[in-house]
């Protein structure tokens, strides 16, 4: 988690058992370095690798694969592009919540998250009209989590999103603008003024 390549290759050389310790919460070490959010974190996710490749396939805490975790949390796009190359069955697996990587990547606030959600989309690109957790489209989280080029991505790719209701009823332009929804203040507060379909404006 603190990403610290160093110290991860001394215990996996000293301690190699230790790649299999689970935290209290289940998750592994390699769900905690993907969620580091660290530029050192590919590089610790193939030590980790190198010593138990399986794990690539082992999902933790929520039911989170490591590219869920990547997708959410990671810094570059080249770590969620390198979990897709060795396990691209996972882009369309859900966690315990039903959301699939897409979903995450919408919520990811990393430099590159733009680029993340165009490497997942462009993966599966089916992926955009799959709701998650609470109904949500990937629109509906990118709409309230991303920025305004990850929404206009996702409209491009699937434009009758624009009108689906989630589990509340709430259509993705609902979510720029909702202040009280549980992910957070919306990080484009005025994408109402892009996105929304009807009069409302």
């Amino acid at each position: 988690m603190e990403a610290d390549l160093s110290r991860v290759k001394r215990i996996l050389k000293e301690y190699p058992e230790s790649v299999s310790a689970l935290a209290a919460d289940g998750d592994l070490p390699i769900h905690r370095a993907v969620a580091s959010g660290s530029e050192n974190a590919l590089d610790i996710l193939k030590e980790l690798l190198a010593v138990a490749p399986n794990q690539i396939n082992t999902q933790g805490m929520d039911g989170e694969y490591p590219l869920h975790i990547a997708c959410a949390f990671a810094s570059s796009v080249m770590l969620v592009h390198y979990l897709m190359s060795l396990q691209p069955e996972t882009v369309s697996k859900p966690n315990f919540r039903g959301d699939l990587p897409i979903h995450r990547a919408c919520m990811n606030r990393g430099p590159e998250r733009d680029s993340i959600v165009k490497a997942v989309v462009e993966t599966v690109p089916e992926s955009v009209e799959k709701p998650g957790a609470q109904g949500h489209l990937p629109l509906h989280r990118a709409c309230f989590s991303s920025t305004l080029a990850s929404v206009k991505f996702l409209i491009g790719h699937n434009p009758d999103a624009l009108r689906k209701a989630d589990a509340k009823g709430q259509v993705p332009h609902t979510h720029s603008i909702n202040l009280t929804h549980p992910l957070g203040p919306p990080i484009v507060p005025r994408a109402v003024d892009v996105l929304c379909p009807c009069s409302c404006k």
